[in-house]
């Protein structure tokens, strides 16, 4: 597992340098800003509330599209602006700026083409650890921590069920999807336990996190994933005037460094 701590100087200016014909950055912006309302409200966080589930999400994002357009850095970027927005407490929730108190943020990469093995019920262990080592993370970590997950590839290990059972693939293949499944729903349910006092104690969801997940088939993952998808956008290849604004970017960081003149362009 590959930790990064954020905000990361090797991520600076590239959610400024992305490029996409759809608003899609503004769209994950208000995404992360819905949930961080929600938890400033305490929505599908209190355990003891009347009804916990009449609001419920996942905090999972999933963007998919042909290989090479972008969707690995906009997990990214969008992981370092949101860590930036939150850390100088400009992250605008409901009608005035959230007091959400975050001050450190973790990005952790998962990386799936790792996750399987030839050997028979070994994938499904060492599955497992990867989310006992997320799950260690979130328990030790303090409220003011807030963490970022992200699995790049995942329909490498999400192959739909029914489609295994048609194909007679392994069963192990069956047993890595219901692993993967059961982890993220006992992720979106581990609670925190604060006590105030002798008298009073307060037990509540973890809210300080956002699993992000990228894939270049989507029709080839399991439905069961698919379903728990908070949010899931398409990101294909650039139109005419994201080519030609990506272009004159790249024109102006040429111009910039006197790599090429004015006069070798005319």
């Amino acid at each position: 597992v590959h930790f990064t701590p954020l905000p990361n100087r090797q991520l600076h200016g590239l959610w400024q340098s992305l490029i996409f014909d759809s608003n899609i950055k503004q769209k994950l912006i208000y995404y992360a800003q819905t949930l961080d309302c929600f938890s400033m409200f305490k929505l599908a966080s209190e355990l003891e509330i009347t009804s916990p589930w009449c609001i419920n999400f996942n905090r999972i994002i999933l963007l998919y599209g042909p290989s090479g357009t972008g969707k690995t850095s906009l997990c990214k970027s969008l992981c370092q602006q949101i860590s930036i927005r939150m850390q100088n407490k400009i992250f605008k929730s409901h009608e005035s700026s959230s007091e959400c108190g975050y001050s450190r943020f973790r990005l952790i990469e998962i990386p799936c083409h790792s996750m399987v093995s030839k050997w028979f019920g070994q994938s499904s262990m060492i599955i497992s650890k990867y989310f006992e080592c997320i799950e260690n993370e979130l328990k030790n970590s303090r409220e003011s921590t807030y963490i970022f997950i992200l699995f790049d590839e995942i329909e490498s290990l999400l192959n739909s069920r029914e489609s295994s059972v048609n194909n007679n693939d392994p069963s192990d293949v069956i047993r890595i999807v219901n692993t993967i499944i059961i982890r993220l729903d006992r992720l979106n349910n581990l609670v925190n336990t604060l006590n105030y006092s002798k008298k009073k104690t307060e037990v509540k969801k973890k809210c300080n996190f956002i699993v992000l997940a990228t894939s270049n088939l989507i029709t080839l993952i399991d439905s069961a994933f698919l379903d728990r998808a908070d949010f899931t956008q398409y990101i294909g290849p650039p139109g005419i005037e994201s080519i030609y604004s990506i272009l004159l970017n790249c024109l102006n960081e040429l111009l910039k460094y006197k790599i090429l003149t004015y006069d070798g362009i005319s």
